[in-house]
């Protein structure tokens, strides 16, 4: 407890506890009377008092400012404090030293520990000159807004209060701090074009906070013809996004399977009769850097080549490289891909046992598909050891940026795609756009080292990706006519083993099934309405992933549980009454009706309103219904757990869960359960040809396939609120 109050104020070490424990006692007591505090930080000060009571004080004589003058731009709360004499054991006594208390607890709650200047003036107004303006009990009644209103009219008359009136109120933070592209934690780009970029922001918990579609070529914007322009290329710009995001077949920016099969025909005749062997060394090098790109790895040139077997390692690890070793001399090789995995600055858990989290890893294994591999053997069997290990492709294979375009735009004009506007961009999108809902678009980001703001929720293992990308690549092959091995005995073994060691990517807040089913268990072993309606918070937050705000469910009359759905208003971006229809599973509407009806009786035997919204617990302090903020989650994850939990990880719970289900993955599903969306282009857009019903439908399937491992404690609840009922 001694370190938590240390904390909580950030007393220097230069400070003793024992001189400042009568302050700090009468800061807390005043404060649980002045500042808007929730149930769990009032229960936290109470136990800070009752500690600092059993604490013996020291007497200590109020000091003066040039004692202080090291602490008093860095520490402008403690030291002000220490200007102040010793309270008095009466707590409520009117007297000029109480009522600086409170004050200064007032300034505490709006302006925090390090506003120099605030301090500075309250020193110079309410210590020196030793004004008295309000008696106590209006300044432990009042709000702080309410007491910068009485300053205010005060300072009319006494001009000593202007100076300090103003630090009264909440420093206001300007909006594009927050918001802006320039203090973002993260920023996802994405290429839609040579010329054309969308950059989206969001903050570590996932959260995003603002996007535009941009120009990645700067151009001059002086006069105002340029500047017309300009905003043509951006309407257009914006439409070729929208056009990109809904992924029109028949659009030029990917080529179809059948024109890739057109180029392959003249290009390399060999992969579609699975020869390689026949492929001379110089073609194999750019062969291997089209299928590199093909497959979604966008500078190929750039990765290192690292033998497995060589003694010394090259120097930086920490860059992308493919790691091989030659197997059975002249026939096989095996490699993987080594990519950073650690892409994202993400909320992290802290000060929790190891066992609650999966563990994240900051690499990434990804096994490359056969065409790649026999390619990559025909070419570094090429290469003497010294040329190829520790090197670069580009290095090793003598072969620049400019000499892959040559190569690259002198093989399509051998055929007919260039007269089609199908061009070299659009051949190395081919396998991500055939492959765009089936492979999750986190995996595909981790390939391109890229980030998306799913990037934040989604756990899943290596093998799991390596396999998912694998078996995409190998339909992709069957329509294009390309030809892939079937891997052998040593493959087979090679995956086996790597599949051993348990380690993830991506989110490191994703709680561990076992953790989410015992804390369910501990919930409805104590059969009251709140423990339950609690359990029932975390059961749709961790399927329907629900964001943690302030209001997580809605009114009433935005649940239609007939329908198995609800409107939120979760997140108010693009219309002030945007709302978000969340799909519910069969289990999820059953423990919100029965909820309902027990809340109903339970409100008729104590004489209390009923609840108004779908989902609420009771204050029996308060004695009127509350709502699962973020606040509140988080501190009823700790009573229970006695671990510091995060109420985001059952939104990423949910992703994960529907991500490795065994149902067929779709990505607009995905993106529909965690409303993501980019240029408004969704499942439920104005050109969608779903209807909204039948959308739901489909995500409802697909959440039902996997919601069903609880359905004895969904049963075992749903007797509870029956009884209560």
């Amino acid at each position: 407890m001694k370190l938590k109050i240390l904390e909580l104020f950030q007393v220097p070490e230069e400070f003793y506890l024992l001189e400042l424990v009568t302050r700090l006692k009468r800061i807390l007591q005043y404060k649980i009377d002045i500042a808007p505090l929730t149930r769990f930080e009032i229960l936290q000060s109470q136990e800070m008092i009752e500690f600092l009571s059993q604490v013996p004080s020291a007497s200590v004589p109020k000091r003066t400012r040039s004692a202080l003058h090291n602490h008093l731009k860095s520490d402008p709360f403690v030291a002000t404090l220490l200007l102040l004499a010793e309270p008095s054991d009466d707590l409520y006594a009117e007297n000029l030293l109480n009522q600086q208390y409170a004050l200064l607890t007032h300034l505490y709650c709006v302006r925090g520990l390090h506003d120099y200047t605030a301090y500075l003036q309250f020193y110079r107004t309410f210590i020196e000159c030793k004004l008295a303006v309000l008696p106590l009990h209006q300044l432990l009644h009042l709000t702080t807004r309410e007491v910068h209103q009485r300053l205010s009219s005060a300072a009319a008359h006494v001009q000593d209060l202007r100076l300090v009136t103003p630090f009264f109120l909440k420093a206001q933070r300007s909006r594009p701090s927050t918001n802006s592209l320039l203090f973002a934690d993260n920023h996802h780009m994405q290429t839609i074009d040579d010329d054309i970029e969308y950059v989206e922001t969001s903050d570590e918990t996932g959260e995003t906070s603002c996007s535009v579609v941009r120009l990645a070529s700067e151009l001059s914007l002086n006069t105002e013809q340029q500047r017309r322009k300009f905003r043509f290329k951006i309407a257009g710009a914006q439409r070729a996004f929208y056009a990109f995001e809904n992924a029109t077949a028949l659009g030029m920016q990917a080529a179809l399977p059948n024109e890739l099969y057109e180029f392959l025909q003249v290009c390399a005749p060999g992969l579609l009769r699975n020869s390689t062997v026949a492929i001379a060394f110089v073609d194999a090098g750019y062969l291997l850097l089209f299928l590199f790109q093909l497959f979604g790895v966008p500078s190929p040139l750039q990765l290192i080549l690292n033998n497995k077997l060589a003694e010394r390692l090259p120097a930086e690890q920490s860059q992308n490289y493919i790691a091989y070793q030659f197997e059975r001399e002249g026939r096989f090789i095996s490699a993987e891909l080594n990519l950073r995995a650690d892409l994202l600055q993400t909320l992290s858990p802290e000060d929790s046992d190891a066992r609650i989290h999966f563990a994240a890893s900051s690499r990434l294994q990804l096994p490359l598909p056969s065409s790649i591999l026999e390619l990559l053997n025909t070419t570094l069997r090429g290469i003497g050891s010294d040329a190829r290990h520790g090197c670069t492709l580009q290095k090793a294979l003598d072969i620049d940026v400019a000499d892959y375009r040559r190569w690259l735009n002198t093989k399509l004009k051998a055929t007919s795609l260039p007269l089609r506007g199908i061009g070299s961009s659009a051949l190395h999108r081919a396998f991500l756009q055939y492959s765009k809902h089936t492979i999750p678009e986190v995996y595909r980001a981790f390939l391109a080292q890229n980030t998306i703001v799913q990037s934040h929720y989604v756990s899943a293992e290596p093998h799991k990706i390596g396999s998912t990308m694998l078996r995409a690549w190998r339909d992709f092959c069957d329509v294009t006519g390309m030809r892939w091995s079937h891997i052998d005995a040593h493959e087979t073994a090679r995956f086996a083993v790597s599949r051993q060691f348990h380690c993830e990517v991506g989110s490191k807040i994703t709680l561990r099934s076992e953790l989410v089913a015992a804390l369910y268990q501990v919930l409805l072993a104590e059969p009251d309405l709140n423990s339950i309606a609690f359990y029932v918070y975390l059961r749709i937050a961790s399927t329907s992933a629900l964001r943690p705000v302030r209001e997580p469910f809605p009114e009433f009359q935005h649940l239609n549980v007939d329908a198995g759905s609800m409107t939120i208003s979760d997140k108010r971006v693009h219309h002030a009454d945007e709302r978000r229809l969340v799909v519910l599973t069969s289990s999820a509407c059953q423990l919100l009706r029965a909820w309902r009806n027990a809340a109903v009786a339970n409100a008729l035997r104590k004489l209390i309103a009923s609840p108004t919204h779908a989902l609420m617990w009771f204050d029996d302090d308060a004695r009127q219904w509350q709502h699962f903020g973020r606040k509140t989650v988080d501190s009823l994850l700790h009573q229970r757990t006695n671990e510091v939990l995060k109420s985001h990880s059952f939104r990423h719970v949910a992703a994960s869960r529907f991500l490795t289900s065994s149902g067929r993955f779709d990505q607009r599903l995905l993106n529909f359960l965690m409303n993501h969306s980019r240029a408004g282009v969704g499942l439920l857009d104005r050109f969608s040809a779903l209807s909204p019903r039948y959308a739901a439908d489909l995500l409802r399937q697909q959440m039902e396939q996997y919601d069903l491992e609880f359905a004895e404690l969904d049963a075992q609840a749903l007797a509870q609120l029956e009884a209560l009922a």
